[in-house]
């Protein structure tokens, strides 16, 4: 394996990695979160549930929109998201700015997942896959 196919495939686990590992980390914390924000165990849901349904509700339109644009702009884009939107979760004030954050940073996470089979294949030869 080269460098470059080193580094490329260490970004993508990486970024890979931290979006399916904030799913985890969330719920796990949820209850600490919502006492933090005052918030009731019902409302606080909505700090996974916005995450979850930005990415389920955005993972296809992504990958299309990989094929037309280019897969490494989609997957560049939402790792911008992602980060940019983590910060604003750890800024978060209230239980709708973290949900909106959370909104974001799932659909971020959305563009992530949704080209990485795509930058595999871009990364490596034919011959190696």
């Amino acid at each position: 394996m080269t460098s470059i196919e080193r580094r490329g495939m260490a970004a993508m686990l990486l970024a890979v990695s931290l979006a399916t590992l904030d799913t985890a980390i969330a719920n796990t914390a949820l209850p600490a979160i919502a006492a933090d924000l005052h918030a009731t165990p019902a409302a606080s849901v909505w700090i996974i549930n916005a995450y979850q349904l930005a990415m389920v509700a955005t993972v296809l339109p992504f990958a299309a929109l990989g094929g037309i644009i280019g897969h490494r702009r989609v997957y560049l884009g939402g790792l911008m998201l992602f980060i940019v939107s983590s910060v604003v979760c750890a800024l978060s004030w209230s239980l709708p700015s973290l949900a909106a954050a959370r909104l974001l940073q799932g659909v971020g996470a959305s563009a992530i997942m949704s080209v990485n089979a795509a930058l595999v294949s871009a990364i490596f030869p034919p011959h190696r896959l």
